[in-house]
């Protein structure tokens, strides 16, 4: 190129960055005007109380984890404005730092609690997938900017998406921590590293494979470390006001009452205990698939320099996808396999995947795949797709071990 020739001249079709933003603004605009909508219709799930009834128990010295959690719960959705209908209650498994969060709506009302929380998670899908995207992109090219708007609507519109924020799940803010941590690893970021795996362990059964990933890669290690220590500070309010006996007691009592409840079944979850339920009629312990998850983390943890990085990252959520018990709520992750997936095929794939994700209960039930045993229709059919994703991971990490047999590809 000539001195003082214009760039701009040589890529005619390079995106001028106002139709770039704009296409992004209306884009997220579009789809937080979704968002709103879907949780504005459901002002009383039952998923968001749980979390608010922790508080309440929490803010009044109480101890969550034991088994009258199911009974207060009952009693404050018959006095509580708002909580109408509910009822049913089961137990609270959720990590002792959520304290905080949980205390902090629990101090408010039934309702203007449940907005709050909606428009959280509606932040933490847009958010998550700036994350996801940054991750292996800079924010200061236009393409990024498209590349965001399209993502960040077909974030909004998936299933998991539409359920966890219909029911108030915490599934968003898993969602932008698995993409802060995707972030943090790709960008050399280790103190993101660390404020992921603190909101991802919120949720233990999920976070199990992403720290032992980072247990095992060795520039990893002490983010992990600072984020248990971190965790634990977060949890003192709970250790203070709760005999540990009373609290580890309760927890594991509420471990094993988990998979009796018709939500929890393997026909209601997704990936690899749901298939093994359907071929098999084999049902193994949660805490088995978990263990299978955390050797993978390590495994893929240890083989630095086997392929990009973000290639076994992509591999690690797929598998994590597949191996943990999960429900459609939590599919949302799977939007992020399109940024860690490099090249137009595997990107294209990486979508395809997605959109077959988007209506898996309704396709689900036109083809006769649903268990009707199932709490969530369409689980089977969504196994069956993670179990592809994984696949196609392995093979995209298996190309790009080729491409690059020393590991040197970074975030790109």
């Amino acid at each position: 190129m000539s001195h003082g020739q214009d760039p701009s001249m040589l890529r005619p079709w390079a995106i001028p960055p106002v139709l770039a933003w704009g296409f992004a603004a209306l884009c997220a605009a579009l789809a937080a005007a979704y968002m709103g909508r879907t949780f504005m219709g459901n002002l009383a799930p039952k998923d968001f109380s749980y979390f608010w009834i922790a508080g309440q128990i929490w803010l009044e010295g109480g101890n969550p984890y034991l088994s009258s959690f199911s009974d207060i719960g009952n009693d404050l959705a018959a006095t509580t404005p708002g909580m109408e209908g509910l009822g049913g209650f089961h137990r609270w498994l959720y990590a002792p730092h959520i304290w905080g969060l949980s205390t902090g709506i629990g101090i408010m009302d039934y309702t203007p609690a449940r907005i709050l929380w909606g428009v959280g998670s509606t932040i933490a899908i847009l958010w998550g997938t700036y994350l996801g995207l940054a991750a292996v992109q800079r924010p200061d090219e236009p393409t990024f900017w498209v590349g965001y708007g399209a993502l960040s609507l077909l974030a909004a519109v998936t299933i998991g998406t539409a359920t966890s924020i219909s029911t108030g799940q915490l599934s968003p803010l898993i969602y932008t921590a698995a993409a802060a941590f995707a972030y943090g690893v790709l960008r050399s970021r280790g103190w993101v590293v660390g404020i992921a795996l603190i909101v991802l362990t919120l949720k233990p059964s999920f976070a199990l494979p992403f720290v032992a990933f980072a247990l095992a890669a060795r520039p990893l290690r002490l983010p992990t470390l600072n984020a248990a220590g971190i965790a634990l500070v977060l949890s003192l309010p709970v250790f203070l006001s709760t005999p540990l006996s009373e609290l580890v007691a309760g927890y594991l009592d509420g471990l094993g009452a988990y998979g009796t409840y018709g939500a929890n079944i393997p026909p209601s979850l997704t990936g690899a205990t749901n298939l093994l339920h359907a071929g098999l009629r084999l049902e193994l312990s949660g805490l088995v698939y978990g263990g299978l998850a955390g050797l993978v983390g390590v495994a893929l943890g240890l083989l630095a320099g086997q392929g990009d990085v973000r290639a076994r990252l992509a591999v690690l959520l797929a598998a994590t996808l597949l191996l943990v018990p999960l429900h459609l709520y939590d599919l949302t992750l799977l939007v992020l396999l399109v940024p860690l997936m490099s090249g137009v095929i595997w990107k294209v794939a990486a979508v395809l995947a997605n959109l077959a994700m988007l209506r898996v209960n309704r396709i689900s039930d036109i083809i006769g795949m649903t268990d009707t045993a199932s709490g969530f229709p369409g689980s089977f059919l969504a196994s069956l797709i993670l179990l592809l994703v994984l696949i196609g991971a392995l093979m995209y990490w298996g190309f790009s071990r080729r491409a690059d047999p020393n590991g040197k590809a970074q975030a790109r």
